[in-house]
């Protein structure tokens, strides 16, 4: 036999190997669940124009100070005293969970709604995804309410849509909110 028949055989077991490699990564993954909500973002003066989401605005929604601030909502606390987070089992107190709160946040435009912002936040427990959303979302209407009293306020979110349960991460380009 040549060298070259011996190596028919060789590149079809990794070939075997490489797709059940694949089909582990992809099936036996742990389910991450993804929870969305929209808020759009206008100018409070109506002599200002935004013709899309401000740059300032995004950076603010996706701070360490928006996440330090979604940790220490109330309901966040009570889930932390009460058996804490499926999702972040080392997560203790409130501060544990400033980076996964960071980290897990998404967000992204429409491209026909340009005022419009996108938030999707995926974690490992679905009532977890919509709770940890839902205390951003909290979090960064208190921060432009703080910045209105100072008289700085440019900025308020309108129409805000609710964060819907966490949808499994496989489902989500076929059935969006």
């Amino acid at each position: 036999m040549s060298k070259r028949s011996n190596l028919i055989p060789m590149l079809m077991l990794v070939a075997i190997l490489v797709g059940v490699a694949l089909f582990l990564a992809t099936f036996l993954r742990p389910k991450t669940f993804t929870s969305l909500s929209t808020i759009r973002i206008v100018a409070k003066n109506p002599a200002i124009v935004v013709g899309s989401v401000p740059t300032g605005q995004r950076q603010l929604i996706g701070s360490e100070a928006i996440a330090i601030a979604a940790s220490q909502t109330e309901r966040v606390k009570q889930r932390l005293a009460g058996g804490g987070f499926i999702a972040f089992p080392n997560a203790k107190e409130p501060k544990d969970l400033v980076q996964p709160l960071m980290y897990g946040l998404r967000l992204s435009h429409l491209s026909n709604r340009p005022n419009d912002l996108v938030l999707s936040y995926r974690c490992l427990d679905r009532d977890e995804a919509k709770l940890l959303l839902e205390s951003i979302l909290e979090a960064y209407d208190d921060a432009l309410r703080d910045v209105d009293q100072d008289g700085n306020g440019g900025y308020k979110v309108l129409g805000l849509e609710r964060p819907c349960k966490g949808i499994p991460r496989s489902w989500w380009p076929l059935f969006g909110n």
